[in-house]
């Protein structure tokens, strides 16, 4: 996967990349999930990321300490090799 995003309003984003278990772990509270990808309070990231066939979930998540809203451009697309 390639690709990449921006906050276009807003503070810092965290972004993962999870797969299907890391996903249902996140949605049952746990934070500290062991993603594929992890960017933490980012403004903007370029990423390239090797994955294998199956399904994925891409993340963005508000920094705790923000209270404002955030808005993301992002771009991603598959790239086969």
């Amino acid at each position: 996967m390639v690709g990449g995003y921006k906050v276009t309003s807003g503070s810092k984003v965290n972004f993962y990349i999870l797969d299907g278990r890391q996903y249902e772990q996140w949605g049952n509270g746990l934070r500290n999930v062991d993603a594929l990808a992890r960017r933490e309070k980012s403004t903007s990231v370029r990423l390239r990321q090797e994955l294998k066939p199956g399904t994925y979930y891409l993340l963005f998540a508000p920094d705790e300490a923000a209270a404002e809203s955030l808005t993301v451009a992002a771009e991603f697309y598959l790239k086969y090799d």
